[in-house]
Order: C-alpha cells, then sequence, then structure tokens
C-alpha cells in the first residue's frame, strides 16, 4: 500500500497530496504558485486513495468559497 501525506500551500492555499518520500528532503514546491517552502504542518496522512480524495475535495470546497489562488491573483 502507498502512503501519502497532505500539505496546504501557504501561499495559494491549495491542497497537495504528496508521497512519504518528501520527509527525507523537508521541503516541497507548489505546483501552482512555484513556491518552493517547508514541510510545514501535515494535513493528513494515511493511503495515497484516501489522500487524493481528500485532497479533492478540500480543493473543491476552497474554490467554491473563493480562496484559491486565480490565474496570477488572490
Amino acid at each position: 500500500m502507498d502512503f501519502a501525506i497532505m500539505l496546504r500551500c501557504t501561499q495559494c492555499l491549495l491542497y497537495r497530496s504528496e508521497s512519504l518520500f518528501i520527509y527525507m528532503w523537508r521541503r516541497w514546491t507548489c505546483a501552482i504558485c512555484g513556491l518552493e517552502q517547508p514541510l510545514g504542518s501535515v494535513h493528513y496522512r494515511g493511503s495515497s486513495a484516501d489522500c487524493s480524495l481528500l485532497v479533492s475535495r478540500f480543493n473543491e470546497i476552497a474554490r467554491f468559497h473563493g480562496r484559491l489562488y486565480q490565474n496570477g491573483s488572490e
């Protein structure tokens, strides 16, 4: 079983799923805004499938409330 963690970008507020292998580097780069940042707080640990599902749900909720980075403007 693959394990993953759920992280949240400090700039664009996007949730993202990463493999547990990222713990070795303690840094990650946001796919949307490109900000490299420390690992920070982990919002969820679990299977990759569960993590991906939660990331999708959390980002959809944030998008609904207008809290996500959109086309270069916040």
